[in-house]
């Protein structure tokens, strides 16, 4: 694809999926000029700006993200949930709760009676915390785990709430349910070895930050 846009500047599917290609990488800075180029040649086209927001808000660059965001909110007929869901995400990550709160309300109204996707849980439920509620953190978080019971995040996330809660053996129980479903998040065996050395379970607490480093090199 790289050499597609060395001899056709104006390919926007060249660049897209040299965007693509580097979100896969990681490479976050290739895959916004990518994606910047391909909305000059494709202005039309919703994708490239959904992907440019993305990579910029992984850049670091919360408010051109969120500039871009309100682009694709502006130019669509019709309000996407998903595109509300990341437009909450992005306020979460400028701390206005009130924004995100606003924005996941409104992306949930559109799913209607189908369960949302685990990602909006995860950032109603971070909603919820950043305004010190977390009981509707953890009403939020219970639900999503009903809907998605292999998500791994959403354990992890609930037992976080738990423990903030000074609930520990919840949210022991809770982290070991869903190394049970999912054990490839090695934020999950962290967190569990966390809840094990607050209660002074410390050897126990050493096994579950070895498991963790153990996954995260896998």
């Amino acid at each position: 694809f790289t050499r597609v846009l060395e001899l056709k500047e104006d390919d926007a599917p060249a660049a897209f999926y040299i965007g693509l290609i580097s979100i896969a990488r990681r490479d976050w800075a290739t895959a916004a000029s990518a994606f910047q180029r391909a909305t000059v040649y494709a202005p039309d086209a919703v994708s490239p700006l959904h992907n440019l927001s993305y990579s910029l808000a992984k850049l670091g660059q919360a408010d051109k993200a969120r500039r871009v965001c309100e682009e694709i909110l502006a130019r669509t007929e019709r309000r996407e949930p998903v595109v509300l869901t990341w437009s909450g995400a992005l306020a979460i990550q400028s701390r206005d709760a009130k924004l995100a709160n606003a924005e996941l309300a409104a992306a949930r109204a559109l799913w209607g009676d189908a369960p949302p996707p685990a990602v909006w849980y995860h950032h109603s439920a971070l909603a919820a915390a950043l305004e010190g509620d977390l009981q509707r953190a953890e009403r939020i978080l219970r639900e999503a785990i009903d809907a998605h019971p292999h998500g791994a995040a959403l354990y992890n996330n609930l037992a976080v709430v738990l423990s903030r809660r000074g609930r520990y053996g919840e949210a022991r129980a809770v982290a070991e349910q869903g190394i049970a479903a999912n054990a490839t998040l090695p934020q999950l065996h962290a967190n569990l070895g966390d809840i094990l050395l607050h209660t002074g379970m410390h050897a126990e607490a050493q096994a579950a930050y070895r498991r963790g480093r153990q996954t995260a090199l896998r």
